[in-house]
């Protein structure tokens, strides 16, 4: 096992990890703990386990916020791209990515 990570992470076959290489291989890493979370917090919305998040399984995780129907339909809106109703897992990243992300997932 520990040779399979030099081996992945050892980009110029020295056999060694220079400290260029364990950089990159933190930063490949990171991206896919944050891609792991973001689908961990995805399918905490996604109640019935369908693929999307809808407007009512949003209500339910949300709880007791008090949002008009005009706040949740723009909420809804930016983040349902093809105007669909429901917030898929791909919608989802890409609005995290595009708002809260400095670098891409």
């Amino acid at each position: 096992m520990v040779e399979e990570i030099v081996e992945n992470a050892d980009m110029n076959g020295s056999g060694q990890i220079d400290y260029t290489e364990y950089l990159v291989a933190a930063i490949q890493q990171e991206k896919i703990m944050t891609k792991d979370m973001i689908t961990k917090a995805f399918n905490a919305f996604d109640i019935d386990g369908d693929g999307h998040i809808t407007k009512d399984e949003w209500e339910k995780v949300f709880g007791g916020i008090k949002m008009s129907t005009t706040e949740w339909t723009m909420f809804l809106e930016e983040m349902d791209l093809n105007k669909d109703g429901k917030v898929s897992r791909e919608e989802f990243f890409t609005f995290l990515e595009r708002h809260y992300s400095k670098s891409p997932l």
